[in-house]
């Protein structure tokens, strides 16, 4: 397992949703728990296709709060989606953003970043981020 600070690449149909998927670890690498984490927001943007620091947050996208036990698992899940994809480790981070009354990924051919930000009692905020190109 190593501790990196990167994007997490995706896709994402226009008008549909994500399922964003990681495995998020501490600072000594070791996988974060429930009880690791205090609270927890995301926030979707649109990426400008020319000018790499512009994001324009998503209405009704921003700093959504999300449920700590329905995101992180207290043990790494393997699927055969993660393990014919990524490696045989497992995940304990997973989340699919609710798209269903407020639209998010609205323009096929773009970019969209999905950052979410972990309370914990070590690092204030742990970000875990993702970009999706929406198809």
């Amino acid at each position: 397992m190593s501790h990196q600070s990167v994007d997490i690449d995706g896709k994402v149909f226009r008008n549909g949703t994500c399922m964003n998927r990681a495995i998020v670890t501490n600072q000594s690498a070791v996988a974060l728990v429930q009880s690791d984490v205090t609270s927890m927001t995301y926030t979707i943007y649109s990426l400008s296709a020319t000018a790499e620091d512009t994001w324009t947050a998503i209405t009704n996208h921003t700093a959504v709060s999300v449920t700590v036990s329905a995101v992180i698992y207290n043990t790494l899940q393997t699927d055969t989606l993660w393990t014919d994809t990524v490696d045989a480790t497992g995940y304990n981070f997973k989340h699919i953003p609710v798209v269903s009354t407020n639209a998010a990924f609205t323009v096929a051919g773009v970019f969209y970043r999905i950052v979410y930000s972990l309370v914990t009692s070590t690092v204030n905020p742990l970000l875990v981020r993702f970009k999706v190109r929406c198809y």
